[in-house]
């Protein structure tokens, strides 16, 4: 699968890289080279997410420091949003 580097902005903005699967969106940050499955807080230095397909509702551009379209926001049918940059 491909693989695109990119930051989710959480707590803080979290480095690392999106994969698209045929089910799933998927994005992690290893730091240091190690890679460790964890809830995303402000004190984890691992992140994980995964999301299926089937529970997003909804995709759309946003703007990176008000200038340039090249961020996106994913909506779930739980309510929550996640961004990328």
């Amino acid at each position: 699968y491909d693989d695109y580097g990119c930051a989710w902005q959480n707590n803080i903005m979290i480095h690392g890289r999106m994969y698209l699967t045929e089910n799933y969106f998927c994005f992690a940050s290893s730091i240091l080279g190690m890679n460790k499955k964890v809830t995303p807080s402000l004190f984890n230095l691992f992140f994980q997410l995964t999301i299926k397909f089937v529970d997003i509702t909804d995709i759309t551009k946003t703007k990176v420091l008000a200038i340039f379209n090249s961020g996106i926001e994913i909506s779930t049918s739980s309510g929550e949003t996640y961004e990328f940059f």
